[in-house]
């Protein structure tokens, strides 16, 4: 499991590219503000490395923000 708060683009981006060459198919991908209007980094970090129309994003029902993926959906 991989947890991101960064809120911010370029620390996101930076850790999901690092992160993808050591993925398997259960790791979950945690997001902080994934979809969030205020802080839209993590989404477009997201979205230019893995493309948001592989990810099956489950929101967490703590939080309105809080989303995983897991990355069954990303390798392969």
């Amino acid at each position: 499991m991989a947890y991101f708060d960064f809120d911010i683009y370029q620390p996101t981006k930076s850790c999901l590219a690092l992160l993808r060459a050591h993925l398997t198919k259960n790791s979950v991908l945690v997001f902080d503000e994934l979809n969030c209007p205020e802080y839209p980094g993590e989404t477009v970090a997201l979205n230019e490395v893995f493309g948001l129309n592989r990810c099956k994003i489950q929101r967490s029902p703590l939080t309105p923000w809080m989303s995983y993926v897991v990355a069954r959906d990303l390798i392969g």
